[in-house]
């Protein structure tokens, strides 16, 4: 099931690079213009249509945990070398 979800975002992704979006500008951009120019999904009805049709509610809110369980567990590297 979360193949799937990654299996379409990889498609979309090299749908809109064949399309040469964002190619014409900075790479640090890239992602700016493949996601936030013209949005994948819109409105919150769709967005929830969209993991529900990848993922149960369960599995999204097991995911969250682990991701925040992660994030304020293990500080990013980049934020060590700020520090100092």
């Amino acid at each position: 099931m979360e193949r799937n979800m990654l299996v379409e975002i990889a498609e979309e992704t090299v749908s809109k690079l064949k399309d040469r979006i964002g190619l014409d500008d900075y790479g640090c951009d890239l992602h700016h213009y493949l996601w936030n120019v013209d949005y994948y999904i819109i409105g919150t009805y769709d967005a929830k249509k969209w993991i529900e049709s990848h993922m149960s509610v369960f599995m999204l809110l097991h995911k969250y945990r682990n991701m925040k369980m992660i994030i304020l567990e293990k500080p990013i590297p980049i934020l060590l070398v700020l520090k100092k």
